[in-house]
């Protein structure tokens, strides 16, 4: 598992929508509980609301250049355990393509919506 290199279609392939690929490398990144950012303000709700929104704007500028890099493949896996990130929480890695899927902007957008959810999770396990 690891962060999206390239991908392409096997133009050799007599049916090149069955020959779509994908070359993937170890992520740099860190759980999301793991970052500076996190343990700094997450004994304070309001720099933990904060981290989240930075988290989840990454996540969304992650899904997208993944969506344009792959023409048109959405993750289909977006859960905490499947992003990681820059220490500082700018950048987020896809990690875990093995649900990725051409679905269209549907899955893209309900995608976003589980992003808001993971949000809701983290915050209830802080107790």
């Amino acid at each position: 598992m690891g962060q999206l290199v390239a991908s392409g279609v096997d133009t050799n392939c007599d049916n090149p929508t069955q020959a779509e690929w994908i070359i993937t490398k170890k992520s740099p990144g860190k759980p999301f509980m793991d970052t500076s950012v996190f343990k700094a303000a997450k004994s304070d709700r309001n720099k933990c609301e904060a981290a989240l929104k930075t988290a989840i704007e990454s996540v969304k500028r992650a899904h997208a250049k993944f969506f344009k890099d792959t023409r048109g493949f959405n993750h289909e896996d977006l859960v905490l355990e499947n992003i990681l990130f820059s220490d500082d929480l700018q950048t987020a890695f896809l990690i875990d393509f093995g649900r990725a899927a051409k679905d269209g902007v549907v899955s893209f957008i309900q995608s976003l919506r589980l992003n808001a959810h993971t949000s809701t999770d983290v915050r209830s396990s802080l107790g």
